[in-house]
């Protein structure tokens, strides 16, 4: 594999958490097509499906709580 998606393959939970965080945080970094290819690579058994499930929803909900503590201790209007 070579390009983006077999970077993915070496290292997947990795670039899966920090392509959903960044995402999360508001850089326009496209994390949709990485999780469909996880989700190919889970299907042919080299990624575990609840391991991107868990990894996704963990990024996804350390950047909503970064987002939160910044409106919390700054401005509401933060965005």
């Amino acid at each position: 594999m070579r390009g983006e998606f077999g970077f993915l393959f070496q290292h997947g939970y990795a670039v899966l958490f920090a392509l959903v965080l960044v995402d999360q945080l508001g850089v326009p970094v496209p994390a949709i097509p990485f999780l469909i290819a996880a989700g190919a690579y889970a299907a042919s058994g080299h990624l575990s499906p609840v391991g991107i499930l868990g990894v996704a929803i963990a990024a996804s909900v350390a950047a909503h709580v970064f987002w939160y503590e910044m409106a919390r201790r700054g401005r509401g209007d933060i965005l």
